[in-house]
C-alpha cells in the first residue's frame, strides 16, 4: 500500500509538477520518475509473489517455505536497491581508473571545457556553506593573480544553486566554479572541506587538507613531478 501510494505521488509530480527526481535518497542516489516507478513495480511484484507463495505454502502445510517467502522478497528488494545505487551515474566521475582518477573530469571555463586528464591543474574542493572555504577563496585569488607559473585553477563546489550564487558574490573568485554532486565531492574531500589537489594528466601529484598551500609548496610538487 505504501509503495502504491508513493508511486501515485511520483506519477502526479511527474505529470503535473515537472518532477525530475524522486528524492528518496537525496543527492546520493538520484532516480528519475521512470526509474523510481520501475523499481516500485518490481518491488510490488516481489511482495505479491511472496504473499502468494507464502499463503500457498501455509495451505500445503509447508511452514519452512512459508517462513522463507517474505525474507526472500526483502532480500530481492535490497538487491534491487543495491543495483540502483551501483548504477547511479556520477557525471563528474573520472574514466582513467586508479592511476588517473581525474582523467575525463571536466570543468567549464569562458573558453570552453577543461579536462583534468590533459595538462596541469590546481583544483579546490569547496562547500558553498563552508565559512572556512569562503575565507580561503580570496587567498586562491591571490595565487591566481600573483604566483608565477600557477597552473590553471578551478574550484569544484557542492551546494544548492542559490548557495553557490551567494558564495560567488561573497568571494568574487578569479577562477571557475564547477558545481558537483555529493558522491563525487565526498569521495575527494575526506573529512571536511576545503581540500586542494595538484593534478597532472589526470593524476594527483599532491593534495592538501584544511588549508591552501603556499606557492612554495605547489612549486615543489610541480618540480618533483618533472624529475
Amino acid at each position: 500500500i505504501l509503495l502504491l501510494g508513493f508511486s501515485s505521488l511520483v506519477v502526479y509530480g511527474w505529470a503535473f509538477q515537472e518532477l525530475d527526481e524522486c528524492g528518496c535518497f537525496g543527492a546520493y542516489v538520484e532516480m528519475t520518475p521512470a526509474v523510481t516507478l520501475s523499481k516500485n513495480v518490481i518491488l510490488m511484484g516481489a511482495l505479491g509473489f511472496a504473499g502468494w507463495s507464502g499463503r500457498r505454502a501455509r495451505l500445503a502445510g509447508n511452514a519452512l517455505t512459508a517462513g522463507f517467502a517474505k525474507p526472500a522478497a526483502a532480500a530481492a528488494g535490497l538487491a534491487l536497491l543495491a543495483v540502483a545505487a551501483a548504477g547511479f551515474h556520477d557525471p563528474h566521475a573520472g574514466v582513467g581508473g586508479a592511476e588517473r582518477p581525474f582523467a575525463g573530469v571536466t570543468y567549464a571555463t569562458e573558453a570552453g571545457e577543461e579536462d583534468l586528464g590533459e595538462g596541469t591543474h590546481f583544483i579546490a574542493f569547496y562547500s558553498a556553506t563552508c565559512e572556512h572555504c569562503m575565507a580561503e577563496a580570496p587567498e586562491l585569488n591571490d595565487l591566481v593573480l600573483d604566483a608565477p607559473d600557477m597552473p590553471a585553477a578551478a574550484a569544484f563546489i557542492y551546494g544548492e544553486e542559490d548557495e553557490i550564487d551567494i558564495f560567488e558574490m561573497i568571494t568574487m573568485p578569479l577562477f571557475p566554479l564547477q558545481s558537483v554532486e555529493a558522491p563525487f565531492f565526498a569521495r575527494h574531500v575526506g573529512t571536511a572541506p576545503p581540500r586542494y589537489y595538484l593534478i597532472h594528466e589526470g593524476r594527483p601529484l599532491e593534495s592538501w587538507e584544511d588549508s591552501l598551500p603556499g606557492w612554495d609548496a605547489i612549486e615543489a610538487a610541480l618540480a618533483g613531478a618533472s624529475e
